[in-house]
């Protein structure tokens, strides 16, 4: 029975891990092309590039071998997929999973494959390309249940392999992983295998589905129904629930695959869905496994119907769908570009140590990057009289905004505000031995006053309380308050940048919700008046018994933190770029409880260590007047990373991120000067003769340019999570051509001809006008070259080695939708002819 079933499997065979082109062949077939049993062309070729690469290792040439390695050929053993290799594409499960050891010793290739060839239900198996790993093939009890039998078949082959457990490689729990052909000429094979001697807890779902009731399933789908009506909250939803269905030993198994269908339907979390589901009934005789596989399995199958049942008038008026628009899978776009945050840890010495000394190991990693941006925003308002020039000149101010669930440890920006007060006490107390007259700072910087029209007898009284306040308390009106509350109005706000120059003002809070409610109150701060603050405008207020007062040059810096929704709730429907005013930081919450001996609490004697040093880098920085300089090098650096970006803003042809783009450029050019004064201030460089006509010109070291690029990435795909995902507005959905686009480009050739695109146009329903203007805006954004008329050639960004990469950053694993013609004559659907 299972000789016939192996012969009969057929899986999906892949030019290489970019292309998006497939054909099927049968396992034999596979095995006889790597072992090159039939000599053909093709696999003659395959020998001979496994061998060209295991020399290039032998002469630890590893760029060299990585490159001819991505051109071999590749095949998906768990799944055989119709098109593009993804798990959300139509695929048809083949009852094999794929298994990979990596970097095993002599004696542990030489016990595993002993021991291959004992075990019955390994199929396949052969060297790797590098000759220290080992690929497997082996067969499940059956088909369509690869999401619920990868966990026990895993811990199987664990147990069965103990002697190289810790060398499995994890990364084959995903369907559409795809395995490298490379030539073997001692592959193994056994098509006589049997199925993983495992089976699912109680009974699987098929069997389950058995004893179930059609009518009984029509009653409980009434009762979910009519439960949705009334609560959206998912405890108390199944709180009602098990009044009707008690969750009984026995019933368990069949009572969720019941539930759950319909938690999915109802649109709820799936991960809340399992978190809630394991609290409740996870035991030793209902194991956590089999619960976190029945809901995976659920929501997978019945993805298309997810929320379908999800109550509209809790869906707010901004989510509804604008004309044009259509409801796109963000995270789909967002792997195109993903980054993973940067290694706090290997940077963290060339840090300056006015932010290192906040680096602790007790923090999170997500928690120390939030606080790297922040104390880097903090530091670079701290610096009034330092400059760079961009495409005008610019003070080094950036706001930045956390964002993460409650709990999740948002908290820690008190840390920053912290630093900031201690500034704020030196910068008073400098101010009080002064005169009521402003010194030269103040006279530096002048602002703009004019009389308000006022009756003789309006002016008088107001000359008179003028007066009356003077006598009182001359320091008053000229007491720098630099943070500013939350609560402020918008005239406030003016009143208080103005009082403050050409000191930075700093806005502070934990709690985004409430800018939201103040910019709805009568003399809240708008929109636009955040959006001309933050970008370094223009304010200005008329008082009515007053003065004109009005700021040119704003300096003004906020840090702020709040839940995902909230920050939407602040920059929703802005299409006039106010999200675009700000560095975006994520937080996660592990949900680990932490000791207060493992909390980061800094005592008083940190505090007082720091207070001494920031009160030296605040003199330090009134003395110093400073222009940091960007040469041709270090430009290079920033834009090349920026440039890519924006090549994926144009293949996706959203405005919202290449306005985001655009002023990444300040943001890192901002944190570049910051770095660099604080370099300066650790080498006391000397700030004696310089004014702000003649200031004191510092470069920008290569190796601050390269740290800062190196950030660019993540950055800005931490901005895309929150961007994407606004519900109104073109800034804010996706259009239909905007996938379109991408497939276009992805499964063209590296060099391709006009006809070429506007057939793949054609193929996915784009008209041909579009397709002309994509095309424009890809030799505009540089995304591609024009080689000769009608004919053009892709672009790709050279690797810090000198490898060519492709302009769509690499996801976790190769995504195979880009089309190489170099790899055409390696492999088509007669490779085995």
């Amino acid at each position: 029975m299972y000789n016939l079933f192996i012969e009969r499997i057929k899986v999906s065979f892949f030019e290489s891990v970019k292309s998006s082109q497939n054909s099927t062949h049968t396992l034999q077939g596979i095995a006889n092309f790597i072992g090159n049993k039939k000599q053909t062309k093709k696999s003659e070729l395959l020998k001979e590039r496994t061998e060209k690469i295991r020399q290039y290792l032998a002469e630890q040439n590893e760029q060299k071998a990585k490159e001819l390695k991505i051109k071999l050929p590749c095949v998906t053993f768990s799944a055989c997929f119709s098109g593009a290799r993804r798990s959300t594409c139509d695929h048809e499960e083949t009852g094999l999973i794929f298994i990979d050891f990596d970097h095993l010793t002599d004696e542990e290739m030489k016990s595993v494959l002993e021991k291959v060839k004992q075990i019955s239900y390994v199929v396949m198996a052969w060297k790797s390309v590098s000759g220290n790993g080992l690929h497997l093939v082996v067969l499940l009890p059956e088909t369509g249940k690869f999401a619920q039998y990868y966990p026990l078949a895993w811990q199987c082959m664990k147990k069965d392999f103990s002697m190289a457990a810790s060398k499995m490689d994890e990364s084959c729990k995903d369907i559409a992983r795809c395995s490298f052909l490379n030539y073997d000429p001692n592959v193994y094979t056994n098509w006589k295998a049997q199925p993983m001697p495992i089976s699912l807890p109680n009974s699987c779902a098929d069997e389950e589905s058995e004893g179930i009731d059609a009518n009984e399933i029509m009653n409980f789908e009434s009762f979910f129904n009519k439960t949705g009506m009334e609560t959206d909250n998912l405890k108390k939803y199944l709180d009602k629930v098990e009044s009707s269905r008690p969750m009984v030993k026995g019933e368990r198994h069949k009572n969720l695959l019941q539930i759950v269908p319909f938690l999915n339907k109802k649109g709820f979390d799936k991960q809340e869905v399992i978190d809630e589901l394991l609290t409740r009934y996870a035991s030793p005789d209902f194991p956590r496994d089999e619960i976190v596989n029945i809901v995976e399995y659920v929501y997978k199958e019945n993805a298309s119907e997810y929320g379908i049942n999800k109550k509209k008038s809790f869906e707010p008026k901004s989510q509804k769908r604008q004309k044009g628009q259509i409801e796109v899978d963000e995270t789909e776009i967002l792997n195109d570009f993903h980054s993973d945050m940067p290694d706090i840890k290997s940077f963290k010495s060339a840090l300056p140590g006015l932010i290192r000394s906040f680096m602790d190991e007790k923090q999170k990693e997500d928690i120390q990057w939030a606080l790297l941006m922040s104390l880097i925003s903090a530091y670079g308002g701290m610096a009034m009289n330092t400059v760079f020039q961009s495409d005008k000149i610019r003070h080094p101010l950036m706001s930045v905004i956390w964002t993460g669930e409650s709990g999740a440890g948002k908290g820690q920006l008190h840390l920053v505000q912290k630093v900031v007060a201690l500034h704020e006490a030196l910068v008073q107390d400098i101010e009080k031995k002064k005169t009521r007259k402003m010194g030269p700072a103040r006279e530096e910087l002048p602002s703009t006053r004019k009389k308000n029209p006022m009756c003789k007898t309006e002016r008088l009284k107001v000359k008179k309380m003028a007066s009356e306040k003077n006598a009182r308390n001359i320091e008053e009106d000229e007491m720098k308050h630099l943070i500013v509350s939350s609560h402020t109005s918008e005239s406030q706000l003016t009143f208080r940048c103005q009082q403050n120059n050409p000191y930075t003002t700093f806005y502070f809070t934990e709690e985004i919700g409430n800018m939201s409610n103040n910019r709805e109150q009568k003399y809240g701060i708008s929109s636009s008046c955040w959006r001309e603050a933050l970008e370094g405008g223009r304010l200005s207020t008329d008082y009515r018994y007053s003065e004109f007062v009005c700021v040119d040059e704003v300096r003004i810096i906020a840090n702020i933190a709040g839940t995902k929704s909230a920050v939407q709730k602040f920059i929703d429907n802005q299409e006039d770029g106010l999200f675009a005013r700000f560095i975006y930081v994520l937080i996660t919450d592990d949900f680990t409880y932490k000791r207060l001996a493992d909390i980061y609490c800094p005592d008083t004697s940190f505090w007082e260590q720091m207070g001494t040093s920031i009160a030296d880098y605040t003199r330090y920085c009134l003395r110093m007047h400073t222009q940091v300089l960007f040469d041709e090098e270090c430009m290079k650096v920033l834009e090349d990373v920026l440039e890519n970006l924006n090549k994926i803003c144009a293949l996706l042809n959203n405005p919202a991120l290449r306005s985001y783009v655009h002023r990444m450029r300040n943001f890192a050019m901002s944190m570049c000067t910051t770095l660099t004064m604080l370099s300066a201030f650790e080498n006391q460089v000397s700030a004696e003769d310089t004014t702000r006509e003649q200031p004191l010109e510092i470069s920008c070291s290569l190796e601050t340019a390269k740290l800062v690029a190196s950030w660019l990435p993540y950055i800005f795909y931490s901005a895309c999570q929150i961007i994407l995902t606004l519900p109104k507005g073109r800034i804010l959905g996706l259009e239909e051509t905007d996938l379109t686009t991408q497939q276009i480009y992805k499964s063209l050739p590296d060099e391709f001809a006009t006809s070429m695109m506007m057939k793949k146009a054609e193929e996915l329903g784009m008209i041909q006008k579009t397709a002309q203007r994509r095309l424009k805006n890809w030799v505009n954004s540089r995304v591609v070259t024009k080689l000769r008329h009608g004919v053009y050639q892709k672009n790709y960004q050279k690797d810090e080695q000198g490898s060519e990469q492709s302009l769509i950053p690499a996801e976790p694993q190769p995504d195979g939708n880009a089309t190489s013609t170099a790899l055409a004559p390696i492999c088509n659907s007669t490779i085995f002819d």
